[in-house]
């Protein structure tokens, strides 16, 4: 079963003209506002298309043939507010996207290659690299237009290749991706053809690595080891013994009982919704009404802001556990999905102390 948008032979495959109009409303739309375009803009840029013979437009994106558009598992015919996105190989098939398509491989070669030559910041499992050192490894007749520069990242963002976070620098006139270890699968990508066979070869890679065992072996009971525990147990013993009197720790308490509990038992989707529902608990002990603003407004040590930026980021990986409809792909959330269990033990950490002030 398939979990990616990506096929091997998707940049040879032979369109249909109004296949071939619809590829192109959809970049055109992209490369006017340097932004993903709506179902609804893309309709009416496409209904006014005299190639398209009359073709409805739901109809010509549901004819596309796999691995040209980036589409949803939870509702495969969009709405007018959803945003349409083409894979790189659906980029690939536009007139003037040869630019984008070659900024983009080469950024994610240079990617690979400095998380192997680069070490990391002191307490860090990934590379950080800004923009502006991106930009630098593309040539200059490529990043001379400044749409595609703003592009490029919103490009690289939406596929995965071993970018494990993105973001902005401290001042908020860069973007930044950090990169993780499987980037240097990519090291040697020198075409979107290369991409997408790393990608899919990657993605292969894991579907056969999480099929069951053909036998079961039997381990005596005594050499067993007990289940690793996710939250810290000192940490649970402080929250149990915080005094503050302005707040009732019960429903805390219990939540980052079960949390540690669902992750022991491997239970993957009861642990991510606890964790979803810890997050959304927590905000008024800081004096905040979101996740978001208690990771950014709160005064936490710079080890902690790290971890507590990776559980921002953690909602949209809850809402797929939580929301995904049933479809004919393979859901692939796996406990080793959640955030790290120190990310975890920190905010608990900052509740504690939050009680202990009230």
């Amino acid at each position: 079963m398939w979990g990616i948008a990506e096929r091997r032979g998707a940049t040879a495959l032979v369109l249909s003209a109004t296949q071939t109009a619809l590829l192109q409303t959809i970049y055109n739309e992209f490369r006017a506002s340097n932004a993903w375009p709506t179902m609804y803009r893309v309709d009416r840029a496409f209904i006014k298309l005299k190639r398209r013979g009359g073709a409805n437009t739901a109809a010509v994106m549901r004819d596309l043939p796999e691995g040209l558009l980036m589409r949803s598992q939870i509702r495969p015919a969009p709405i007018p507010d959803d945003e349409i996105k083409l894979t790189i190989s659906g980029v690939a098939h536009c007139l003037g996207a040869q630019d984008d398509v070659e900024s983009f491989v080469r950024a994610v070669r240079w990617c690979a290659r400095q998380e192997m030559t680069r070490e990391p910041e002191a307490g860090e499992t990934s590379i950080l690299v800004s923009g502006r050192q991106v930009k630098r490894a593309i040539p200059l007749a490529l990043r001379s237009d400044p749409g595609a520069m703003d592009r490029l990242p919103i490009l690289l963002t939406l596929h995965h290749w071993g970018c494990v976070q993105s973001g902005r620098t401290p001042d908020g006139t860069d973007w930044t991706l950090r990169l993780g270890p499987e980037v240097r699968r990519f090291s040697k990508v020198r075409s979107i053809e290369d991409f997408i066979d790393a990608r899919v070869s990657w993605y292969e890679e894991e579907e056969q690595r999480q099929r069951p065992y053909p036998a079961v072996i039997d381990v005596p009971a005594e050499e067993v080891l007990p289940a690793r525990a996710y939250i810290n147990p000192r940490v649970l013993d402080q929250l149990r013994e915080a005094s503050g009197a302005s707040w009732d720790t019960t429903k805390l308490v219990a939540l980052a009982e079960e949390l540690d509990a669902c992750v022991q038992a491997g239970h993957v989707y009861a642990s991510h919704a606890v964790l979803r529902a810890l997050l959304d608990h927590v905000p008024p002990l800081f004096g905040q009404k979101s996740f978001a603003a208690v990771v950014s407004s709160h005064a936490w040590a710079k080890t902690d802001a790290k971890y507590l930026g990776r559980l921002s980021t953690f909602r949209d990986q809850a809402d797929d556990a939580l929301h995904r409809q049933i479809s004919k792909m393979a859901d692939l959330l796996m406990l080793d999905n959640l955030p790290q269990a120190a990310a975890v033990n920190a905010l608990l950490r900052g509740c504690a102390v939050q009680l202990q002030k009230h």
